[in-house]
């Protein structure tokens, strides 16, 4: 599962590194504070835009946390803990940024989910 998972954050970073995704890629995959989309609280915990070591550090801590945690709880309950730690972490995020009209504010990444886990 966390291969999984990393392999689908990998492929989403690669995605933005090809110029002809970069419209699909913002409108899917970042969230706005100024016009956020409801699956975009759900891709964004998948996308890495810039920073590899980002990814690197986000999947280091995915396998060193997450495994035992797999192995523990189960595929299905790892990946609605991944998944919900996720999007309420960009929901929380969103959320206060748009409590200070920060319109100018964009997330993405994986990290809420990992600290989720």
């Amino acid at each position: 599962t966390c291969a999984a998972i990393t392999a689908v954050n990998l492929l989403v970073c690669l995605a933005w590194k090809q110029p002809r995704f970069w419209h699909f890629m913002n409108r899917h995959f970042l969230l706005l504070a100024s016009s956020p989309s409801t699956i975009s609280l759900l891709t964004a915990v998948f996308s890495h835009q810039r920073w590899i070591w980002h990814l690197a550090i986000n999947t280091a801590l995915l396998f060193s946390i997450g495994m035992p945690l797999h192995d523990e709880v189960g595929t299905t309950n790892f990946l609605a803990i991944y998944v919900g730690a996720g999007i309420y972490a960009n929901a929380v995020a969103l959320g206060a940024h748009v409590m200070k009209r920060n319109g100018l504010y964009a997330s993405l990444g994986a990290s809420g989910a990992v600290l989720g886990l």
